[in-house]
């Protein structure tokens, strides 16, 4: 690669994909990743354009909870048509959004493993998350990983989850990514990825999107709630048949706080249930015979 090229790829190219310099993380030869918290220079940057280290960047910005693209996974091993499929929520994309912002990446070419990047300007995780998900959804594709999985960061999560930067070596495969022709799924010249541009959302999106997303979480609620509630004093009632209770007794949960949570919440149902205590303790037992702590 030539010394002109690589400053075009650092420049012009790598950040529509970087989001946060302030920690990024190092792909391993077997393919994982090890964090570095420390930033994320040009230096490094051009490391990964070289193929001396690969990095891994951080989605979502730690202050604004906000994301510049879209990634849309698409893995060979899961997938039956890859390609097919990596076309398909290729066009998708382009349908709502000036063509300038999708772009389709091989991660490691010319394996079948694809990347579809909808590029944006400075997007709410959560808003990014649904029109990925209501893009596939719309063309009834299922079983494929959405980024930004997260909606924000907490003090639980500072990080969310990493993506490979494009452009880079898969250190466990030794193969380089590509951007893709859509058509001819064979690479694009660097000259050709000068068209990269970020679609824009607007606050009025945001907001409607915003409303949308309310709207399904309070009608999940409801159809959840009308599909089972606990009524006081229904004493004949299987509580094992109840999800929640039916999920705590049949896997087990790391220990942790969380326990006295549940414990608090499971006697309170079974009380208002049964309209008595009586018995609680060989339901606790049963309930409980998975979990190491509780």
């Amino acid at each position: 690669m030539e010394s002109n090229e690589k400053a075009i790829i650092l420049k012009q190219i790598i950040p529509f994909f970087v989001n946060r310099r302030d920690i990024y993380a190092i792909q391993q030869k077997d393919g994982t990743y090890r964090i570095e918290k420390k930033l994320l220079t040009d230096k490094v940057l051009l490391h990964h354009i070289t193929g001396k280290e690969t990095i891994g960047a951080y989605q979502l910005a730690p202050k604004s909870n906000t994301v510049k693209y879209i990634c849309i996974d698409i893995d060979e091993g899961t997938i039956k048509n890859p390609q097919e499929t990596a076309k398909k929520i290729y066009y998708r994309f382009q349908q709502g959004f000036i063509n300038e912002a999708v772009w389709l990446e091989a991660s490691r070419f010319p394996d079948h493993s694809y990347h579809i990047y909808l590029l944006l300007n400075s997007v709410p995780g959560d808003v990014a998350k649904y029109i990925g998900n209501q893009g596939l959804k719309k063309i009834g594709i299922t079983g494929i990983e959405v980024f930004p999985k997260q909606s924000e960061l907490s003090k639980e999560k500072p990080y969310g989850n990493l993506v490979k930067i494009p452009l880079g070596l898969h250190q466990e495969k030794g193969k380089w990514s590509k951007f893709l022709n859509p058509e001819t799924f064979q690479p694009l010249l660097t000259k050709e990825l000068l068209t990269m541009r970020q679609a824009k959302v607007t606050s009025q999106q945001i907001e409607k999107i915003r409303l949308s997303i309310t709207k399904e979480k309070s009608e999940k609620q409801k159809n959840y709630s009308n599909q089972y509630t606990v009524q006081k004093g229904s004493s004949d009632l299987d509580l094992f048949t109840v999800p929640c209770v039916k999920t705590f007794r049949d896997n087990s949960i790391p220990e942790g706080e969380r326990h006295n949570t549940f414990d608090k919440n499971f006697s309170i149902m079974y009380r208002n249930s049964k309209g008595t205590f009586e018995g609680v303790q060989n339901f606790a037992e049963e309930l409980s015979h998975n979990q190491q702590s509780f």
